[in-house]
């Protein structure tokens, strides 16, 4: 998470809460995305620029209503890049290069033993980071969801710690 989004966040949760945190867990910050095991809590949010469909197994842009990213097949395990299509015709040009980057890595040994769809949420996060990251001085709408990268969340004061 750039620095300033940390800041950012800080200064929203003493806001609304009246008090600030110390600061925000640093597993948090350095692996965002990770399985159930991970130290994610549950209550924790994603700011996405992508939103996965796990009935469709489709990723979407919070711009655009047409799929941006799918897997073409679950033919089984492991999740292979290969086996996910990307739909450039709808996509800009920060979307499209930050999935090649997010495709270009991969899916580690963790994330294939945890099914196809972790796989497809970490590359909706993954994306999201590169999109971020190229466009960090721009305003950005972002999808604020659950931990699953799919359904919304809500930033309330129940959430600091």
């Amino acid at each position: 998470m750039p620095a300033r989004f940390q800041v950012d966040a800080l200064e929203w949760f003493e806001e609304w809460s009246g008090e600030r945190p110390a600061g925000i867990r640093q597993q948090v910050l350095g692996y965002m995305y990770t399985n159930s095991y991970g130290e994610t809590a549950d209550d924790d949010i994603l700011l996405l620029r992508y939103r996965y469909d796990s009935a469709k197994r489709t990723i979407y842009d919070v711009e655009g209503g047409e799929p941006i990213a799918e897997l073409r097949s679950d033919s089984g395990e492991p999740v292979i890049t290969d086996g996910i299509s990307l739909n450039t015709h709808v996509m800009d040009a920060n979307t499209a290069a930050a999935f090649v980057k997010a495709l270009r890595i991969g899916f580690h040994a963790c994330d294939t033993r945890s099914g196809v769809d972790h796989c497809m949420r970490r590359l909706a996060w993954l994306a999201s980071e590169y999109y971020l990251n190229a466009n960090d001085s721009k305003k950005t709408t972002l999808y604020v969801l659950k931990r699953d990268a799919e359904n919304p969340a809500e930033l309330t004061g129940l959430i600091v710690r």
